[in-house]
């Protein structure tokens, strides 16, 4: 099954894109729904890119069902709802994006971007 996955351009973690606008998110939310929203981001062991990037759905999987846990919720509703949107800013204009992020069943499901991030180039502490 991992093989398959990693051909369907699954992967385990983050990338550096996705774990800094998640990092600074996690700032920003309030305090009492820090520890929940850290235990999801611990707990997603499926990062599925779609569209190029475009999309990117998160999923905790195990034994091949997908789980949303309780102890990840950091909104009440199961409805899927936009819970931030952050914009991103480069001297490359075409780095420039802006990143929607959505809760399903009260837990983080996935980061939509204006455009394919696929292709933006990054650079986190002065590396690329």
């Amino acid at each position: 099954m991992a093989i398959i996955n990693m051909l369907r351009g699954y992967r385990g973690s983050f990338n550096a894109l996705e774990r800094a606008i998640l990092d600074e998110l996690q700032r920003a939310i309030p305090e009492h729904v820090r520890r929940a929203f850290a235990q999801r981001l611990t707990s997603i062991n499926m990062v599925q890119p779609i569209l190029g990037g475009q999309e990117i759905n998160l999923y905790e999987r195990r034994n091949g069902k997908i789980l949303f846990g309780s102890e990840g919720r950091v909104v009440s509703t199961d409805a899927s709802i936009l819970i931030a949107t952050v914009e991103l800013h480069s001297a490359d204009e075409m780095s420039c994006l802006t990143a929607s992020l959505f809760c399903g069943n009260g837990v983080l499901t996935s980061l939509e971007f204006n455009r394919p991030s696929g292709t933006v180039r990054i650079s986190v502490c002065g590396r690329a």
